[in-house]
């Protein structure tokens, strides 16, 4: 991130803006349509990144799509990682609540059914 001077760097709970540290909170925001959501579980300090209003991704337009640790790629239901199985899934079903779509931490994009 040193790379990019004057850019802010946002993490699970903090903004950190050159030498300050902003705190964020659960679910600030970046911008309308693109907020942070923590969602504990492969670590306890994992977070969601929600982009909302996208379009050209499919029928569903506009949709959600969420960029997350949650999941490996489709299909792979358990995180020999995990640090929390049972927070990782109640963050699994809060973001599945929230999101149309799934860019995995290991995968392609997938659509929640």
């Amino acid at each position: 991130m040193g790379l990019f001077l004057g850019a802010r760097v946002y993490d699970y709970d903090s903004i950190y803006a050159s030498d300050r540290w902003l705190d964020g909170g659960n679910n600030h925001s970046i911008t309308p349509d693109v907020k942070i959501m923590t969602t504990p579980g492969h670590t306890s300090e994992d977070a969601t990144l929600l982009v909302s209003n996208v379009t050209n991704i499919s029928e569903k337009n506009p949709c959600v799509v969420a960029i997350c640790h949650l999941w490996w790629y489709e299909g792979k239901d358990d995180d020999p990682a995990s640090e929390n199985m049972e927070q990782l899934r109640e963050s699994r079903t809060n973001v599945a609540t929230i999101a149309d779509f799934i860019v995995p931490g290991h995968g392609v994009l997938f659509s929640i059914d």
